[in-house]
């Protein structure tokens, strides 16, 4: 999985056709997706009739999920293409977008640990949670390891 991250910020920074790195990202987000899947099949631990129960709710958690990553991807790529030339404007703009998805997938993750924990309990629900949460982390860590820093100009001041 580390492997995909890297590419996909590697082709976040180079100057690829937009239409190919449209669809150089969608193959990375299915790769990803497909091995979460895996991780949270041997994880969860279901016999088969919790995973008659579990599994739609997490292919429907997956595609809501799926649609923060595209507003996830969108802001990354709107920070790289403003990066050299970022204004306080677009710098509190992409940070008020990035404060708004961070509320997004915190309501996603109360909607869908009430799904589960309707329909198994409430560990399992929470160990669900667990191991998204762990998978976003790494996903967050390896982002932040290869996004740089906003950029602050030598003689900019508080005040501008």
């Amino acid at each position: 999985m580390k492997q995909i991250l890297i590419g996909l910020i590697i082709l976040l920074a180079t100057s690829l056709s937009a239409q190919s790195t449209e669809t150089f990202i969608e193959l990375l987000r299915s790769d990803i997706q497909a091995e979460k899947k895996v991780i949270v099949a041997e994880a969860m631990e279901l016999s088969s009739e919790q995973s008659e129960k579990f599994w739609p709710i997490y292919n429907e958690f997956q595609l809501d999920a799926s649609k923060l990553g595209d507003k996830r991807v969108a802001i990354i790529k709107e920070y790289a293409e403003n990066y050299d030339k970022l204004t306080n404007e677009v710098a509190e703009n992409l940070i008020d977008k990035s404060f708004d998805l961070e509320e997004e997938k915190l309501s996603l993750n109360k909607k869908y640990y009430k799904k589960v924990k309707k329909v198994l309990d409430a560990k399992y629900a929470g160990k669900f949670l667990q191991l998204i949460n762990r998978m976003n982390m790494l996903i967050d860590i390896q982002l932040s390891a290869e996004i740089p820093l906003i950029p602050i100009a030598p003689d900019s001041t508080k005040n501008k």
